[in-house]
């Protein structure tokens, strides 16, 4: 039978959105291009998620914004977009985003306030359209405030959307949320085709005899580059050549409070240890096109993070879309991603197994072209075109019809 020819829909979207320097906002940009290139009959108008430190100008999608300090801003945002004539809303949910009250309780004995991203619920009732939420942290502990964030967004939802198999899981078993309201779509990443690293590396004007570990994304204390630089020396009397990039700016909140001591403190530990001249900074924040230049270039691609319950990282998604060798600590997403042999996993905090794992598959040549051929074939299914057509469908799916 012929395929039902789809309805033109108009899509609202909260998030943040570039230029803001953010995962999500860099998230929904491409998201935004997947669903497009699917489906050219959905307009998607934004509304942008801020704080009272951003000064951004943005381009014709976006339509209104949000100030997470300011919660009638969510109203007022809310409001806008009921007056739009919607078919369907799409949140981009991460508490921090949207403010709110503050969690009130102790963990290990030490006082956690950290936002209830509370206010987007002003938003969507405001809108009064049916709604997909995006969760980018799923917290498999949660304290009961947290908690019952979650619930309601479920109970407000008429569809819910989970990076990997195992955030779902979590959902339904712990939160009680009904499986049939979850869908898995996967982080999406860039079409990129297979290249050897060599000649990666040339373009880049870098020596095609280094091996290079790359770490990306916004420098901040969680990536665990210092974990990567105390294995150094040990790496570096089986590969003297070896280089680590680190390519990415400090993270602006981290910028805003204290400036460039943490980058600064990993470069003196880098010379205390006598490893300097192995450490490389790229000190920008690089468009996806340069961005994926440097991943091509990579040898082995590192995210050694250490919240254990991270349930999505762009930043290893890009990696698996590179088809890149990857060594990660065993945070949720990374179980996940890089399960049958896809990447190797290193306990936590734990620079002597970082070590022992990068001499291993450095080592194993034979080893080291079948993992990178097994994460080259899992990347393909994650690319945003195919992305954007699961969100496409979704969204269909949920719409309403608009007289």
């Amino acid at each position: 039978m012929p395929k039902t020819k789809q309805l033109p829909l108009h899509v609202g979207w909260v998030s943040s959105y570039v230029p803001k320097r953010c995962g999500i906002a860099t998230f929904s940009r491409d998201l935004i291009g997947g669903i497009e290139l699917a489906d050219p009959t959905i307009r998607i108008s934004i509304s942008a998620a801020e704080s009272d430190a951003d000064e951004l100008t943005y381009g014709p999608y976006v339509v209104t914004t949000t100030n997470n300090s300011n919660p009638e801003s969510f109203t007022a945002a809310g409001k806008k977009l009921a007056g739009m004539q919607l078919n369907a809303l799409v949140v981009q949910h991460e508490f921090g985003l949207f403010g709110g009250n503050l969690t009130n309780f102790e963990r290990d004995g030490k006082a956690i306030h950290q936002p209830l991203g509370d206010n987007i619920f002003r938003l969507i009732n405001a809108a009064d359209v049916p709604v997909i939420v995006t969760l980018h942290t799923v917290l498999p502990d949660p304290d009961d405030e947290r908690r019952e964030i979650v619930w309601k967004l479920a109970d407000k939802a008429a569809a819910m959307v989970t990076m990997t198999n195992g955030a779902k899981e979590v959902l339904v078993d712990k939160y009680g949320i009904d499986a049939e309201k979850i869908r898995v779509i996967p982080h999406g990443v860039p079409s990129v085709t297979p290249v050897d690293a060599k000649s990666s590396k040339a373009e880049l004007g870098l020596p095609a005899d280094e091996p290079i570990m790359m770490i990306t994304g916004l420098i901040g204390g969680n990536k665990g580059i210092d974990i990567a630089i105390n294995a150094l020396p040990r790496i570096l009397k089986e590969y003297p050549k070896l280089k680590l990039y680190v390519v990415g700016q400090t993270h602006p909140d981290i910028l805003a409070y204290s400036g460039e001591t943490y980058r600064e403190s990993l470069m003196e530990l880098a010379r205390e240890l006598g490893v300097a001249d192995s450490l490389v900074f790229v000190n920008k924040y690089l468009p996806v096109e340069e961005l994926v230049k440097y991943l091509r270039a990579s040898d082995l691609y590192l995210t050694l993070h250490g919240d254990p319950e991270q349930a999505a990282s762009g930043t290893l998604a890009y990696a698996m879309g590179a088809g890149l060798v990857s060594i990660s600590t065993p945070y949720r997403y990374a179980q996940e991603v890089l399960s049958d042999d896809r990447g190797l996993l290193v306990p936590f905090n734990d620079d002597n197994a970082f070590s022992a794992a990068v001499l291993s598959i450095l080592g194993d040549p034979v080893r080291y072209a079948a993992m990178r051929k097994r994460a080259q074939a899992y990347g393909a299914s994650m690319s945003w075109p195919i992305v954007g057509r699961s969100y496409s469908d979704l969204i269909h799916s949920v719409a309403r019809v608009v007289q």
